[in-house]
């Protein structure tokens, strides 16, 4: 049998392919009434040069950007929550959570919880990533002393130690006072923020329970209800935090606690 391999002896000719990687995004999260933006990025600066890079010159910042995130990312300063970004952008609460779905999937923001001195946290087991991270170390004191405290002398031993310190479902305001934390030297609010941010903390939500409910007497229900009208006081069913009933309703936590009473026996899940 004679074979032919002078075919099979031609080089053969190399194919290229051009690819071109994309990051990856995770898909963007649900965002709740009562969740609140912290920006990650300068938007100021991001707007600039996104100009500069789309048309090669200086340009004004926001001509490549929707009108809905400049009004929305106005309103951002780490405290607002998404409503109050809502009412005070004068537009739709579901234009928002859009908006902000936007700048979530791409890394401008991050959402954590309404910071109250009530508020109970838990230190994780990501406090070691702050214990061998130099960068997340520079990163950490920069971040809890620059908002507007002097903090030439809060080190970086006192900001592990006030972390590891945040435990037994004790509320910040507790943790201050036993720790005796100097509220002039530590922004405590830019300390929790960080910590929630890099999953150093978890936030403790309190689910409230309305266990037994107080029988309405004759004479009460002729009277005006000074309580919770009955969508709010549906919430009180173990599947909803205290700060999604505070939001909804438009009280405090203080003002809820003592209409709670006026209904009966509440419990609190604490997850």
């Amino acid at each position: 049998i004679e074979l032919d391999l002078k075919g099979l002896l031609q080089p053969i000719a190399s194919t290229g392919f051009s690819i071109k990687l994309f990051p990856y995004y995770k898909a963007p999260r649900d965002i709740r009434p009562f969740d609140v933006p912290v920006k990650l990025v300068d938007f100021e600066l991001a707007k600039s040069k996104s100009a500069q890079t789309v048309y090669q010159k200086n340009l004004p910042g926001d001509i490549l950007w929707d009108l809905v995130l400049e009004r929305v990312t106005t309103c951002i300063d780490n405290v607002n929550h998404v409503r109050r970004i809502a009412r005070l952008a004068q537009m739709e609460e579901e234009t928002v959570v859009l908006a902000l779905k936007h700048l979530d999937y791409y890394g401008c923001i991050a959402l954590v919880d309404i910071f109250k001195f009530s508020n109970i946290y838990e230190a994780q087991h990501q406090m070691r990533e702050l214990l061998r991270d130099p960068n997340l170390q520079r990163e950490c004191l920069e971040y809890v002393t620059g908002g507007g405290h002097s903090g030439s002398d809060v080190q970086l031993e006192e900001l592990l130690r006030l972390y590891t310190t945040l435990q037994q479902r004790r509320t910040v305001a507790e943790w201050v006072v036993d720790n005796g934390v100097d509220v002039d030297r530590l922004d405590v609010r830019r300390f929790v923020v960080f910590g929630v941010i890099h999953g150093l903390l978890r936030r403790v939500h309190r689910y409230p329970i309305l266990s037994e409910p107080r029988p309405r007497s004759e004479d009460e229900s002729a009277e005006p209800d000074v309580g919770l009208e009955p969508r709010i006081l549906g919430m009180l069913d173990g599947a909803h935090p205290l700060d999604e009933i505070s939001v909804a309703s438009g009280l405090d936590a203080v003002t809820l606690r003592g209409k709670f009473s006026l209904h009966g026996k509440v419990e609190y899940m604490y997850m």
